[in-house]
């Protein structure tokens, strides 16, 4: 696609991807893909619309944007690199849990 960012994950957000994905499906009868299915909404409006994540102070990162997947609660953290019109994944997380601790 012409003008699309590519997505880049880092190893430790590509982690909490898998174990989400796999709990997601093992612990979710009612809606195994779920978790699968909005993060890659996310992703594909991520290449075309880099600029939608709420702007936010990460304690390890710095400044990153932050998409909320909205039914599995899932918070996705990346930084914006425009100049090389690269969106690198740096975090995935539950929205219930601390951005800095545990995996």
């Amino acid at each position: 696609m012409p003008g699309a960012f590519e997505i880049r994950i880092a190893a430790s957000a590509m982690t909490s991807i898998q174990r989400a994905s796999r709990w997601w499906r093992k612990n979710r009868r009612a809606a195994p893909q779920l978790f699968d299915r909005e993060l890659n909404a996310a992703l594909d409006l991520l290449e075309v619309h880099p600029w939608v994540g709420t702007r936010a102070m990460h304690p390890v990162h710095g400044e990153v944007r932050v998409v909320v997947l909205q039914r599995s609660r899932y918070r996705v953290a990346y930084q914006l690199h425009e100049a090389a019109e690269q969106v690198w994944i740096v975090q995935v997380r539950h929205t219930s849990r601390h951005p800095t601790r545990g995996r």
